[in-house]
């Protein structure tokens, strides 16, 4: 018996790079393939409440500016750095789309994702390469890295900022082989560069100047070069504010400074982050933690680079997630490092003349394979099987929004609120008169928290100015509440599984529960 466990292990270990490759190979086409068909899901939200951000873009489409006063209708927040919303808008107008082609925005958006995070899949090949692995080691690990993107890198700003995070590693671990003096300082203004980038596309890039001056300061052997980073990256922020940023500071301090303030939230770290993230990937966290500790203490180079950036995304990943709204897409580069980590030190077996080299292949193969039920999670999976491209709802939620535009040439100035945000296209197709868009923000913590102030919604809500408001058949509140109460509302027109209401007057009739 035991002999014939032998033979079968010695046969499945000499075809273990075909085990990986067969394995990854089918979860990438399969992802893909399901990927390409995300761009045209009938869906307003793939995935992080795409729909804040699509609404912000089809503002700035229709001549609106980027950012706005959160204090003000339509009480917006545009959380997220520029560099995105631009792209996106600059890719639909490309394609002849205009701000009210609501369906055709969210497509350009998903692909402008897509090709950042084959941007992203790119930057672990050349890192792979970059510590020596073959080109074929060096695919799979790419490969790995595209697999397990979250949903949030599927159309936000997410997807930009998880490239520039992985370019910005590896233009510091070219520079650090670098040996002329004009390597080493174009390789530092390079990596200046990517990391300015990805400020300019979500605001967690803060971490790279801090991993990047770390290491300067105290791994490199060259502490004087941290200055001369600095520098460089002043001068590339100074070069994007100006070239992005069109508002006045204060809105851009209000919007992406003050608006992503959502205060401290212990049991969204634990259901978001323990209970879907550090659980079930604990596979790979701990093996990646420990291996980036390792490389960081007892490596030199690229590993201890490596390390240092791993685990430094790691600890801000973790305090960054006690923050309010915070997800398992706070881990996206952590994941995908871990996995170049885990594969490095495996392959580093292939050096040791005994089974223990099959071994770590046979467990290369095993994590692997743990991609597929991990991958599987993903919620978008089945959405694309069943009528991904039927525009009946997306017809039918623009028929509502047309019918309340007719009406509301009635009342010039007036608002409209919609109980639905990110499960409905109203917000989007409605984008000129209705409030408080981001939903998720303010009901769930900037109006509690009274992060801004609201007493100019809350006299909105009470003198008629809300003049419109559209919920599910059914629901017997809407949300916000206060300020916005059912109660002040009678309904004039069911269709489409929606009901719309006007706003009762006179205002003797208001509801102050």
């Amino acid at each position: 018996m035991l002999q014939l466990f032998r033979r079968f292990y010695q046969q499945i270990s000499q075809r273990t790079y075909l085990l990986l490759w067969l394995v990854v190979g089918l979860l990438g086409l399969i992802t893909l393939y399901i990927r390409i068909k995300v761009i045209f899901l009938v869906n307003p939200d793939v995935g992080g409440i795409e729909s804040n951000v699509i609404f912000s873009v089809l503002r700035m489409m229709a001549g609106y500016p980027l950012y706005q006063n959160p204090e003000q209708a339509p009480y917006a927040i545009t959380q997220y750095s520029p560099i995105y919303y631009y792209l996106t808008a600059g890719l639909s107008r490309l394609l002849g789309f205009t701000s009210d082609d609501v369906y055709e925005v969210y497509s350009a958006g998903r692909c402008i994702a897509l090709f950042a995070n084959g941007f992203y899949a790119l930057g672990f090949w050349k890192l792979a390469r970059r510590i020596q692995f073959p080109a074929s080691v060096a695919v799979l690990v790419a490969v790995l890295a595209f697999l397990l993107l979250p949903p949030q890198s599927y159309g936000r700003p997410d997807s930009l900022y998880n490239a520039f995070v992985i370019w910005t590693i590896w233009a510091l671990v070219r520079w650090n082989a670098s040996i002329t003096t004009k390597q080493l300082t174009t390789g530092l203004a390079l990596t200046a560069l990517l990391a300015a980038l990805g400020l300019f596309s979500k605001q967690s890039a803060i971490c790279l100047p801090i991993i990047v001056s770390g290491y300067l300061l105290f791994f490199s052997g060259k502490p004087w070069k941290t200055f001369q980073f600095l520098g460089f990256f002043l001068l590339f922020l100074a070069v994007l504010y100006v070239s992005f940023f069109r508002e006045a500071p204060s809105l851009i301090y209000a919007n992406v400074i003050r608006g992503v303030s959502n205060g401290i939230d212990f049991v969204n770290f634990r259901y978001n982050l323990v209970d879907h993230y550090l659980r079930p990937f604990a596979w790979l966290v701990i093996p990646g933690v420990a291996i980036s500790i390792r490389y960081l203490l007892f490596e030199k180079g690229p590993r201890q680079l490596l390390g240092l950036a791993a685990f430094g995304l790691f600890l801000f990943a973790l305090v960054t997630g006690l923050k309010w709204g915070s997800a398992l897409n706070y881990f996206t580069e952590f994941t995908g490092l871990s996995c170049l980590l885990v594969a490095d030190a495996l392959w580093q077996l292939r050096t040791i003349r005994s089974d223990w080299a099959n071994v770590g292949r046979l467990s290369l193969v095993m994590i692997v394979a743990l991609v597929l039920p991990v991958n599987a999670m993903n919620f978008n999976w089945e959405r694309v099987i069943h009528k991904a491209i039927d525009l009946t709802p997306y017809k039918e939620e623009q028929a509502v929004a047309q019918y309340v535009t007719r009406e509301i040439k009635k009342y010039p100035g007036c608002l409209i609120y919609s109980t639905q945000y990110n499960s409905s296209y109203l917000n989007a197709f409605l984008f000129r008169n209705c409030i408080v868009p981001q939903q998720d923000m303010i009901v769930g913590s900037a109006y509690e928290l009274r992060t801004f102030d609201y007493t100019d919604l809350d006299r909105a809500a009470q003198d008629g100015r809300i003049q419109f408001l559209i919920a599910r058949d059914g629901e017997t509140e809407a949300p916000l509440s206060p300020p916005i109460r059912l109660a002040n509302y009678h309904p004039v027109k069911s269709l489409n599984g929606y009901t719309i209401y006007k706003f009762n007057t006179p205002s003797a009739q208001l509801s102050a529960k």
